[in-house]
């Protein structure tokens, strides 16, 4: 069977395929994993450098809130007043085309009542 290789991204590599393939057997892999697991030291060492459990005093959070409320209330009012600014234009533009519209089509119904009411015969006449 003819397995076609893996295709890597040309924008990290100059080529594109892979051409060589890294021969390693199961029972090699789970010799190079048991070589290469940590200590009981070290893995002791690893889970103290987690970050532990984190809390804030009162005065801590009243002093964050007071730092983040008006940077959040800046750009609250800035996202509102730009969504404010666009329906208003938005609007207004729909209200251009309807006005439009309703002048044209009252033009239009009042041009034929009057020519509805014109007697032709008289304008013929003169």
């Amino acid at each position: 069977m003819n397995r076609q290789e893996p295709v890597i991204d040309a924008r990290f590599l100059k080529c594109r395929t892979l051409t060589n393939r890294v021969e390693l057997a199961w029972d090699d892999l789970e010799r190079l994993a048991a070589q290469s697991s940590l200590p009981a030291a070290d893995a002791s060492a690893a889970a103290s450098a987690e970050p532990q459990g984190f809390s804030l005093t009162e005065a801590e959070k009243k002093a964050l809130i007071a730092r983040l409320a008006p940077a959040v209330e800046a750009s609250l009012r800035e996202n509102l007043k730009d969504a404010v600014e666009m329906a208003a234009s938005n609007a207004v533009t729909r209200l251009k085309a309807d006005l439009e519209r309703s002048v044209a089509a009252s033009i239009q119904q009042a041009v034929a009542r009057e020519v509805r009411k014109l007697d032709l015969s008289e304008i013929v006449k003169r």
